[in-house]
């Protein structure tokens, strides 16, 4: 990404977001620039793009993936994407779990007494791309929730195992 193509980035981000911080645009070039000369090669955008993909256990930066993943829905440039717009890219992306993917874009979500994210059944028609930024970095963040859980578990159940193993036995001693 030339100079130009960061003049061109913070442009689309000014008409997405109505402003846009230098600093984001750094960033977003920082992440995918992996021989930090301050631009971004195709080759570099292809391998960020294709990491942030397979990507399960969300350790890719993914502030340029999720603009690029906005733009790819928002094909006629209206500076909002609905239901619809998703459904052609998403059915080639996901076989199956096509509701869910739809349902994590589109739900509205309302936290409880506890704080505790609950979904309700209303879907939003259209969003943004900050909230749509929004939603895919609280995705972000449960999924790395769901993974931190996991590894809790494991680890205690670890623990538990090399304890019991640890113990002397009574015939041994």
């Amino acid at each position: 990404m030339t100079d130009s193509g960061k003049k061109a980035l913070r442009k689309i981000l000014k008409k997405l977001k109505g402003k846009y911080n230098k600093k984001d645009v750094e960033l977003m070039v920082w992440e995918v620039d992996t021989n930090l000369n301050g631009y971004i090669s195709f080759d570099e955008y292809e391998r960020m793009y294709k990491n942030c993909v397979i990507d399960k256990k969300e350790r890719e930066p993914k502030k340029l993936y999720t603009l690029v993943q906005f733009l790819m829905f928002d094909k006629e440039h209206k500076g909002y994407i609905t239901e619809e717009d998703t459904l052609e890219i998403l059915c080639i992306r996901n076989n199956n779990g096509l509701d869910n993917a739809i349902n994590d874009i589109f739900m509205i979500e309302v936290k409880d007494e506890k704080g505790n994210i609950k979904r309700t059944r209303n879907k939003k028609e259209t969003i943004n791309y900050e909230e749509f930024e929004e939603r895919m970095h609280s995705l972000s963040l449960r999924q790395r929730t769901i993974l931190m859980n996991r590894k809790k578990i494991f680890c205690e159940k670890l623990k538990e195992e090399s304890i019991k193993y640890a113990k002397p036995k009574k015939d041994h001693i």
